[in-house]
């Protein structure tokens, strides 16, 4: 599927590189669910929750993989508090970026879990093009985890895709909300910013006719 973000949490709870290779990958899957399987930690709920999580990553990454490299955004970090203009389609943004030495406080396991739990029900939900039930569900993530750097993109990633089949309904001013919505979950994504011109554009020619 085409433009989603890569769950690069994944490899934090797998605890290898973002560049492992697929093997590397298996390999920590191996290890991890052999350490933390509940059957060698009888009523360790921590080691039953952080098995769920190493199973659910593991799980991400082989769908993740198995989908074309250009499927991903680049964005860009940045790296101390500035504000921004940004500007597209005649829309006007004044953006301002966190400093990055401000991180936001680490994640239980518990909270780990939901997250990409629910952060699979949007792809899924992408995948199966259910795009209106992918944005209820990927807002009420980011109500519950405010400015994660994992949440927000696929945020972005969920409003962009329904405004493109707004557009092909040719209702173009439900279009143009969520296409603002969608820069303003992700406002340092270049290409997002690159993809939502064009839509701009797709919509001023429906609008000449």
């Amino acid at each position: 599927m085409d433009n989603l973000p890569n769950p690069n949490w994944c490899y934090q709870v797998l605890e290898i590189s973002p560049t492992a290779t697929a093997q590397e990958i298996k390999m920590a899957y191996r290890q991890l669910a052999r350490k933390y399987h509940p059957d060698l930690n009888p009523g360790d709920r921590e080691a039953e929750d952080r098995f769920k999580l190493i199973v659910q990553a593991y799980r991400t990454l082989l769908t993740v993989q198995s989908q074309p490299s250009s499927s991903t955004y680049t964005r860009t970090t940045p790296h101390s508090d500035t504000t921004s203009t940004y500007s597209t389609g005649g829309v006007r943004f004044h953006v301002k970026q966190r400093d990055r030495t401000s991180p936001s406080p680490p994640l239980s396991s518990e909270e780990k879990l939901l997250k990409l739990s629910t952060l699979n029900q949007v792809y899924t939900l992408l995948k199966r093009q259910n795009f209106q039930q992918a944005v209820d569900t990927a807002e009420k993530l980011a109500i519950r985890f405010p400015k994660d750097p994992d949440v927000q993109p696929w945020l972005a990633v969920t409003y962009h895709r329904w405004a493109k089949q707004l557009i092909s309904r040719q209702q173009c001013d439900r279009a143009r909300i969520y296409l603002k919505k969608a820069l303003q979950a992700d406002p340092h994504n270049q290409k997002l910013w690159r993809e939502i011109d064009r839509d701009y554009k797709a919509i001023e020619r429906q609008l000449m006719f």
